[in-house]
């Protein structure tokens, strides 16, 4: 949730009217008001208001909206490849990075959110091993840059060789967060 908020709005009049138009389809009324987006982009915040003479002002400003972490939710072998799979805000691209052998990938998340990626010869690409992958969501903006998700999760596996073939075993999880203004409430205000 983001709190938007038009009381440091300096007018030599009364400001009666406060009218918030939040680029995502939504709109909203008052001084102070709280907005949930639910898709990651930029947007335009247009604060239009009103004085007690009638007089209309406008001011805008772009906010970005990350996408959430990504989940890994599946790690298993077939074969010889490595399947990993999991969830993320819808059509966001969705990259991830085996650390141990300095692999890098990526999936592209459907609408309903699921991604999923084949390490093909896993066995030879990334080899035997404890390994850990992370994943990172992003999107691409109008401009050709991504917008990508602060925070990124840590997944631990080994992989085993037997008979021609790998097997997986997932170990536990790490989550590392990097603190962004993002999380948590935060407060836009028009001047």
């Amino acid at each position: 949730d983001i709190t938007f908020d038009a009381s440091g709005y300096l007018s030599d009049k009364k400001i009666i009217k406060y009218e918030w138009v939040f680029g995502d389809g939504t709109s909203g009324n008052g001084m102070r008001i709280i907005h949930r987006y639910k898709l990651p982009g930029r947007y335009e915040v247009k604060l239009n208001v009103t004085d007690n003479a009638g007089n209309k002002y406008t001011t805008s400003q772009f906010i970005d909206i990350k996408p959430s972490i990504p989940t890994i939710d599946n790690i298993k072998a077939q074969k010889k490849d490595l399947l990993i799979d999991g969830h993320s805000d819808p059509n966001t691209i969705v990259y991830f990075t085996i650390q141990s052998q300095p692999f890098e990938g990526k999936g592209l998340a459907d609408e309903k959110g699921y991604w999923t990626f084949n390490l093909e010869n896993a066995d030879k690409v990334i080899g035997e091993g404890d390994h850990t992958v992370n994943a990172i969501a992003a999107i691409k903006l109008n401009d050709n840059s991504e917008l990508r998700s602060q925070t990124s999760k840590k997944y631990d596996f080994k992989l085993t060789i037997d008979n021609d073939k790998i097997l997986v075993e997932m170990r536990r999880t790490r989550i590392w967060k990097i603190i962004s203004g993002i999380l948590g409430l935060v407060a836009i205000t028009f001047f």
